[in-house]
C-alpha cells in the first residue's frame, strides 16, 4: 500500500525511504506508525532495538561488524518494510605502527555515525530479486540513493507471521544467504536516509495552496533525468519511476532515484513483464500489453512526475489499465495506427473512438512555464522511439536558467550553493571501482533502466 502518494490506488505503492512524519493520504490518516509512540499507547514503553550485525560493504562486498539502532517503522508494503535507524561502524583498523603510536583508549570519534534507512525484502524464490546486484552497479551516482551495506537474516514461517503483526521483525542474522529451503530468507539493505519524498513536497505545496517555484521544478527534474541517463547508460530501466521513488532535499534542492526492487537490466530482443511500473506513471506501450518495451517506459514515468510537480496532481489517473488508456487519450488524443504498432505490434484488435489531442495548457495552471510544458510534451509521446532521452533532456532549453545561474556563481533563493554534482560526469562503473573504497559519509547531514530511445522528438500538443 502507499505510505506516501496521497492519490495512489493499490497499484501506486511507494518503496521509498524518507525519515519525516509528514506524509499523509487523501483523507489525513497517516500511515506510518511503530517506534515508541505505538507501545507508549499500549500502556509499555518501548526502548529502540539494538542489532550487531556482520554485514558486507556495498561497494567492495568486505565483511564488517556494525551496529543498528532501530528508531520505528517509515514505511511498510507489499516489497517489505523499511525501518529507521542509527548507524554505528568501527573505526577502520590501523597497522602496527599506529597501534603503538595511539593511546590505548579507543577513541570513539574514530567511528562513523549515520542516520539510515534499512530496508527488508523477502526473497521469495518464485521471483527473481536484482535490487542487490543493480544498487552495487548504480549507487555511487550522486543522483542515487547511496547503499552502504547489507546483510541477510532468516526466520521460520512462524517467526513471519508474529513478525507481520507485531511490526517487528524475528530473525537470526547471517552475512551471507543461507542454503536452508525450510527458512524465509531476507535480504536487508542499509540505505542513506532523506528527510522526505518529491510526493510529500508535492503534497505539501498543495496543503498550502502554493505553485512550487519554477527553479525548483527545474532542478528536480533535471537531477531526475541524469539519474535516468546514468541508468539507461548500462541498459538498466528503473521500471517504477513515480515521485514517491524520488527523495528530496528542499534545503540543499539535492533529488535521489530509490527503489530498484523492479528494475531490471534490459536485454534486447528478450520479453519482460507487462504489469509493471505504478498505474499513474504506467507507459501506454504497457498499457497495451507489451513485452518487448525499452528504457522509454522511464522517460513516459518522468514525463508523468513533471506534470505531477507542475500541477499538484498525477495527470493520468485512471481507475484501473482500461480507464488509465482512456485518461491517456483524453489528452493526448487516439494514437494512430503507427503509433499503437510501434508500442505493440502484436496489439491487432483496436476501436478507439476518435479524439482529438487538447491544447496541454488546458490541463495546467495559467502561469505554469511554457518552457518546462514543451519539455513535458517531449517526454509524453505514444511512440517509445520519439520520446525524448534522458541524455538528451539534460539539454533542453528548459534548464538554461540553471546553466546560467551556474556560470554567474548564482546561489539557491535560500543562500545555498547549488546542487553539488549537477554538471559533473558519470562516476566510473562498479566494476572499474578501486577495491576497498568505503561509501563516502558526507551525505550523512541530509540524512535517509535498456537503451535510451532515439528518433525525433514529435509531440501531439
Amino acid at each position: 500500500m502507499s505510505l506516501a502518494s496521497r492519490h495512489s490506488g493499490a497499484t501506486q505503492g511507494s518503496n521509498h525511504t524518507n525519515a519525516n512524519n509528514a506524509s499523509k493520504p487523501a483523507h489525513g490518516k497517516s500511515n506510518r506508525m511503530g517506534g515508541p509512540f505505538a507501545s507508549l499507547i499500549s500502556g509499555r514503553l518501548a526502548l529502540p532495538r539494538q542489532l550487531v550485525v556482520q554485514a558486507r560493504n556495498a561497494l567492495d562486498n568486505t565483511p564488517v561488524s556494525i551496529h543498528l539502532s532501530f528508531s520505528g517503522t517509515i514505511g511498510q508494503g507489499t516489497f517489505g518494510q523499511i525501518e529507521k535507524a542509527t548507524l554505528t561502524t568501527p573505526p577502520p583498523s590501523k597497522s602496527a605502527d599506529e597501534k603503538s603510536s595511539s593511546s590505548a583508549t579507543a577513541n570513539s570519534s574514530d567511528s562513523t555515525v549515520l542516520s539510515v534507512a534499512v530496508k527488508r525484502v523477502l526473497q521469495d524464490p518464485r521471483y527473481k530479486n536484482r535490487e542487490l546486484s543493480i544498487m552495487q552497479k548504480l549507487s555511487r551516482h550522486p543522483n542515487v540513493v547511496k547503499f552502504y551495506y547489507y546483510y541477510f537474516s532468516t526466520s521460520s514461517s512462524a517467526s513471519r507471521t508474529r513478525s507481520r503483526n507485531s511490526q517487528q521483525p524475528c530473525e537470526g542474522v547471517c552475512t551471507d544467504m543461507p542454503p536452508n529451503a525450510d527458512m524465509d530468507v531476507y535480504l536487508h539493505l542499509v540505505l542513506e536516509c532523506f528527510p522526505g519524498s518529491l510526493c510529500e513536497l508535492v503534497y505539501m505545496y498543495f496543503q498550502r495552496n502554493m505553485s512550487i517555484p519554477p527553479l525548483t521544478v527545474k532542478l528536480f527534474t533535471y537531477q531526475m533525468l541524469k539519474a535516468l541517463a546514468y541508468l539507461h547508460s548500462h541498459q538498466i530501466c528503473h521500471r517504477d519511476l513515480k515521485s514517491s521513488n524520488l527523495l528530496v532535499n528542499e534545503q540543499t534542492m539535492v533529488l535521489k532515484l530509490c527503489d530498484f526492487g523492479s528494475a531490471k537490466e534490459m536485454v534486447p530482443g528478450t520479453t519482460n513483464v507487462s504489469y509493471i511500473s505504478s498505474r499513474y506513471y504506467r507507459a501506454p506501450e504497457l498499457l497495451f500489453g507489451a513485452q518487448m518495451y525499452t528504457c522509454a517506459i522511464d522517460t513516459w514515468g518522468a514525463g508523468c512526475v513533471l506534470a505531477e510537480m507542475l500541477r499538484h496532481q498525477c495527470l493520468f489517473t485512471g481507475a484501473d489499465s482500461v480507464d488509465q488508456l482512456v485518461k491517456v487519450i483524453r489528452v493526448l488524443g487516439t494514437p494512430t495506427a503507427e503509433d499503437i504498432a510501434s508500442m505493440n505490434p502484436m496489439y491487432e484488435s483496436y476501436n478507439f473512438p476518435d479524439v482529438q489531442s487538447c491544447p496541454v495548457k488546458l490541463f495546467f495552471p495559467r502561469h505554469t512555464p511554457a518552457d518546462l510544458l514543451a519539455l513535458m510534451s517531449k517526454m509524453l509521446v505514444y511512440n517509445p522511439n520519439n520520446r525524448l532521452p534522458p541524455r538528451q533532456g539534460l539539454l533542453d532549453r528548459a534548464f538554461d536558467e540553471i546553466r546560467d545561474l551556474r556560470a554567474s556563481g548564482g546561489k539557491l533563493p535560500n543562500g545555498n550553493p547549488l546542487p553539488p554534482h549537477l554538471f559533473d560526469s558519470d562516476p566510473p562503473d562498479f566494476s572499474q571501482s578501486a577495491a576497498g573504497d568505503k561509501p563516502s559519509t558526507s551525505a550523512a547531514a541530509s540524512s535517509v533502466q535498456s537503451k535510451d530511445s532515439t528518433g525525433k522528438h514529435s509531440s501531439k500538443w
